[in-house]
């Protein structure tokens, strides 16, 4: 379907339309009514509308600074053309950031704490059903334990042994016994009794937390972008999230993790207790990356070339010592009667 045809569905007069560069699946659109982005969604229909009510329920909140989807004709968030599906949001002049700077990490942290508080009170549809994670980690974690085993099997089994087959199975065992100490952390916290607040506080987790969706204005404000990915889960994961996020991307230092608690406290009306920090070490530890690897290459087959999968690997596995020195550093300092 042309662009003009699809967007004719939200009764748009089109003056021009252009993919964004490195974005195929992003279109800028040019219309009387101001700029808009077109996208074609990576999600099913169920966690579009899983998405629209928090879009919709931050904006009767008070929360300003994400996107909202703009109903098609129809009344629906979305228009169908196949098995595809298409949001329409307005565009958002702004630009990213490293965010190395400690002014633009304090707005950014503070913006995402204003997002937690804000969205207290969310009715999470029932469905999807795998959206809504109040007290769900352990469970998850387990499951996800078992299906590192399902890799390891299928690495076994595979006719020919790839050299992502060879590398992912000299390094499971590792993991293997990183997730478990994750689990076992975290039964050993209180987690339970925690989450059972975050369930009646029912805040929203956005969830996608990279440094391309947390945009910084003209003016200086921030403004969150793509909650596509968003969860009804504890804002621990959040804040998890951005602190792995950073040191991945410039070094596994304590000091780091500890701006960002300091900000995030700081910026908001409820600081993070020590039990949160105990639950925060436990997520720390999960090894998200080296489950996740093994799940696009093992379960999703994604269409990817060896070296992809390859470089993939080897550069979410790297700095192993760094990263041990990290977490034991991290759990000493908050959480010290935390013990494997």
């Amino acid at each position: 379907m042309e662009t003009q045809a699809l967007l004719a569905h939200w009764n748009l007069t089109v003056k021009s339309a252009e993919p964004v560069s490195g974005s195929p699946r992003v279109h800028r659109v040019e219309t009387a009514a101001g700029p808009k982005v077109l996208k074609r969604s990576r999600i099913r229909e169920d966690e579009v509308l899983f998405v629209h009510a928090a879009q919709e329920h931050l904006a009767a909140s008070g929360f300003h600074e994400a996107p909202r989807f703009q109903l098609a004709r129809d009344g629906r968030p979305f228009v169908r053309q196949g098995s595809e599906l298409w949001t329409l949001t307005d565009w958002v002049d702004a630009e990213r950031s490293t965010l190395r700077r400690k002014n633009q990490l304090d707005l950014a942290v503070g913006k995402v704490a204003e997002l937690h508080e804000r969205s207290a009170g969310f009715p999470a549809p029932a469905q999807p059903a795998d959206r809504t994670r109040w007290g769900a980690w352990p469970e998850i974690f387990r499951a996800r334990l078992d299906q590192l085993g399902v890799f390891r099997r299928l690495a076994r089994e595979a006719r020919t042994r790839t050299a992502f087959d060879r590398l992912y199975m000299g390094l499971l065992d590792y993991h293997w016994e990183q997730a478990a100490t994750a689990i076992t952390l975290l039964l050993r916290t209180r987690y339970r009794r925690l989450m059972d607040l975050e369930c009646r506080r029912a805040s929203i987790c956005h969830h996608d937390l990279t440094h391309n969706n947390i945009m910084f204005r003209p003016d200086g404000s921030v403004h969150l972008l793509d909650l596509d990915y968003c969860l009804a889960d504890s804002r621990l994961h959040d804040v998890g999230s951005m602190i792995l996020r950073h040191c991945k991307r410039f070094g596994w230092d304590l000091a780091a993790a500890e701006l960002y608690i300091k900000l995030y406290s700081r910026n908001s009306r409820d600081p993070l207790s020590s039990d949160e920090l105990a639950v925060l070490a436990a997520f720390l530890y999960w090894p998200q990356d080296f489950w996740q690897v093994g799940l696009q290459y093992y379960v999703e087959k994604q269409p990817w070339p060896l070296s992809r999968f390859l470089s993939s690997l080897e550069r979410k596995t790297a700095n192993r010592r760094e990263h041990e020195a990290f977490l034991a550093g991290f759990r000493r300092r908050f959480s010290p009667d935390l013990t494997v």
